[in-house]
């Protein structure tokens, strides 16, 4: 088995290399939210990076098409709770364990671990979900990215079997102390209980690593000292890293795969740009509002800057006409309805998603080849997703077959092996 201090130092190593791909989805989860104009630009620390931003809604008139596109995408990807096919020398124990599969990914509610892996799958390019025994049997969790670590030499092409890699976990304090008990956890009084869930208002942080041969808990005290010794540690029992992982497109900088924000940013931003000169004109014409603020309410001046006043402004010791007023309207330039609808095809295009899509349009074409070619316009890409998707979940129905085979609590697994199960 692999010595404590190694298992140590590979953590550290491996939350290293997840490090880039946590704050690219935490911009992407930001943008998503339409959060990253208020939390400011991609450069802030770390430290804003972490805190919980304050929610705000989208600016008045902007409309955020690439989350519209990538929630729609989940909608057409997500499927109902899915068959199985299993092929087997009997087809009665074939039936038999198909019938399994599909009741225990039910009661799992694999359909709504299907549409979270789809979002961050849209917003990253990667999720991850980790599969896991206990008293319940064959259980599923996803995985947010800040609680990952993995080898740092795995490649695009080694995702699906790394050779070492682990998650961490945030247990309750007294559900901590009945797994563990409280000389591992260093908890030797009242008083000391109680500084930890002070300490640890959201739970304890567990980390767990998994090698090939090799499984092991341990608590991070988020100091480095003797403290951080292993809770647990024996052999694997799952005989690899169990994570799965639906993967995206390959980033050729990187061994991480590529989001839909990640592709779309540039034309989105031209998009936000060009919805607010449509805005400007569609409220005054294509003027824009000047104020002096010393002449006018704080309120109601921040109102105004966010195009949200109604009724008449309270002005201060001045003229009307001192204190605000617009300038110059100019005629809208045909050229920005051109370019808002060549920057929306763009990011169409890229995320695989029409207009027809999104329900906002209809077509009625004229001839066969027209027809064909509207109706095959996103398919390729969206093809690929539902493939990604399908290999997913068969790879998470063929370690259920398999786990449940190995620890025997359920006879109707039968003798399945893994490369019988698929999607039906």
């Amino acid at each position: 088995m692999t010595n404590t201090d190694t298992i140590l130092q590979r953590i550290e190593d491996g939350k290293s290399f997840m490090q880039p791909y946590q704050e690219k989805t935490r911009r992407n989860v930001l943008r998503y939210l339409a959060l990253d104009r208020i939390l400011g630009s991609d450069d802030e620390t770390t430290a804003q990076q972490n805190a919980a931003p304050q929610r705000r809604d989208l600016p008045l008139g902007e409309i955020n098409f690439p989350a519209i596109n990538i929630r729609q995408k989940i909608a057409q990807l997500s499927m109902l709770n899915p068959d199985w096919i299993i092929e087997h020398d009997d087809p009665e124990q074939g039936t038999i364990a198909k019938d399994f599969l599909r009741e225990h990914m039910r009661k799992q509610n694999l359909v709504r671990l299907g549409k979270r892996n789809l979002l961050f799958y849209g917003l990253s390019g990667m999720s991850f979900t980790a599969y896991l025994w206990s008293e319940r049997g064959f259980t599923m969790e996803f995985c947010y990215p800040r609680d990952l670590f993995f080898d740092p030499f795995t490649t695009n092409e080694q995702w699906e079997n790394p050779r070492w890699g682990g998650r961490r976990v945030k247990l309750p304090i007294a559900e901590a102390i009945k797994r563990y008990g409280r000389q591992k956890l260093h908890i030797y009084s009242s008083v000391e209980e109680n500084d930890m869930e002070e300490r640890y208002e959201d739970g304890i942080p567990i980390w767990t690593y998994w090698d090939a041969q090799t499984e092991c808990e341990i608590y991070d005290t988020g100091m480095e000292t003797d403290e951080n010794r292993p809770l647990k540690i024996g052999p694997n029992r799952y005989g690899r890293v169990p994570i799965a992982v639906l993967l995206g497109n390959h980033d050729p900088d990187s061994e991480f795969c590529l989001g839909d924000y990640d592709q779309v940013l540039g034309a989105w931003e031209m998009q936000r740009m060009l919805q607010r000169a449509l805005q400007r004109t569609a409220l005054n014409g294509g003027g824009k509002m000047w104020m002096r603020r010393e002449y006018i309410d704080d309120d109601q001046a921040e109102e105004a800057l966010y195009g949200e006043i109604e009724g008449p402004i309270l002005v201060n010791s001045a003229p009307g006409e001192e204190a605000l007023g617009w300038t110059r309207a100019e005629p809208l330039n045909p050229a920005v309805v051109e370019a808002l609808r060549y920057t929306g095809d763009g990011v169409d295009a890229d995320q695989a998603i029409t207009g027809m899509d999104r329900g906002v349009q209809t077509s009625h074409p004229k001839f066969a080849t027209e027809a064909t070619l509207m109706a095959s316009r996103s398919t390729a890409r969206g093809s690929q997703a539902r493939l990604d998707l399908e290999n997913f979940f068969n790879f998470l129905g063929s370690e259920c077959i398999r786990l449940t085979q190995k620890f025997g609590l359920d006879p109707r697994a039968g003798k399945i092996t893994p490369r019988d199960v698929a999607i039906y």
